[in-house]
């Protein structure tokens, strides 16, 4: 696989990932109001929804890291090259500079109790 390709997964799989933490925010809002309607079938619904959400977005993180790997060992000299260069060298520069994506939470978001405090 060329650097550029990789490059362009990286992205991609950045944006899906991002997807999938905005569609984590909208099922967590969808049962803080299921709790506040009192539905329990909802809550458990949504939450095994979030705990399928979550397994999407560690398996991302997982493919990300992998190919931030394969860049790292095609061109050991990209992260020390920031003065400039074509675009695809300055994509690469950007991409390694990335920091992974801190560790998926296994006890989901914040508890209903202390957020539907709010």
């Amino acid at each position: 696989m060329h650097q550029v390709d990789v490059i362009t997964a990286i992205e991609k799989k950045y944006r899906d990932e991002l997807d999938l933490y905005s569609l984590l925010h909208c099922l967590c809002r969808e049962q803080q109001q299921a709790a506040k309607r009192g539905s329990t079938a909802e809550i458990l619904r949504l939450e095994r929804e979030k705990e399928g959400l979550m397994n999407q977005i560690r398996k991302l993180e997982r493919e990300i890291e992998s190919l931030r790997a394969t860049l790292i060992r095609s061109s050991p000299q990209a992260e020390s090259n920031q003065d400039g260069g074509s675009s695809d060298t300055n994509r690469q520069a950007n991409v390694l500079r990335l920091r992974p994506a801190p560790p998926a939470r296994t006890d989901g978001p914040r508890s209903l109790e202390n957020s539907s405090a709010t």
